[in-house]
């Protein structure tokens, strides 16, 4: 604690690799080592508590209001998450995943429409295995800030008010986690779900 704030960060860069818990082709794992579903190229955290400088000087009744407020914040960055693409009923016969068109890149626009090239990929002859690995696209990744202001007010010896106002999600940025990753579908490479939006909430907590 210095100067009214204290602060914590962690950042973290890794890859985790490892096999598919449901092989495309029993005798060949190997087609099916990747990254895993978990992994995440980046990860940073960061959480502060800062006493606001403003009005430390104020005395009276002005101050018991204006005087000892904190703020507090967590924020979250994430990559995103690995996607493997899949297949349709009807298209699959050995396969459960595409093979790659040759001369494509998985890479896209990243838009809510397309966030892959859905292009770079398409259901195999029916009876062969897709030749696409799992994992190999990512998804959307993470940012989210969630930050609250509070203040303490002394009204006996042994009793205290608290007044907390919170507000997750504060920049109400949309953070897609859901991406439809299935050849054949009408939505494939569209994405299609959210984590929350912003959200506001105010309490009162008495301390005896």
């Amino acid at each position: 604690m210095t100067n009214g704030l204290s602060f914590g960060a962690v950042y973290t860069w890794s890859k985790a690799w490892g096999l598919s818990s449901y092989p495309q082709n029993a005798y060949n794992e190997k087609a099916d080592y990747g990254l895993t579903g978990f992994s995440r190229t980046n990860v940073m955290a960061i959480n502060y508590v800062y006493e606001l400088p403003f009005f430390r000087q104020m005395k009276g009744v002005e101050a018991a209001f204006l005087k000892g407020w904190e703020s507090t914040a967590i924020i979250t960055l994430e990559s995103g998450a690995p996607l493997t693409m899949g297949l349709s009923t009807g298209t699959q016969g050995l396969a459960s995943r595409p093979d790659v068109v040759p001369g494509q890149s998985a890479s896209g626009p990243k838009t809510v429409a397309e966030w892959f090239n859905t292009n770079a990929y398409t259901p195999p002859p029916f009876g062969f295995y897709g030749n696409a690995g799992v994992n190999t696209t990512v998804g959307p990744g993470y940012d989210n800030w969630n930050v609250g202001f509070f203040k303490n007010f002394d009204i006996h010896e042994s009793l205290k008010l608290q007044f907390r106002a919170e507000m997750f999600n504060i920049w109400n940025r949309a953070n897609f986690n859901s991406v439809a990753t299935t050849v054949g579908s009408g939505g494939f490479g569209q994405v299609n779900g959210a984590a929350d939006p912003r959200i506001m909430q105010m309490a009162l907590k008495l301390v005896f």
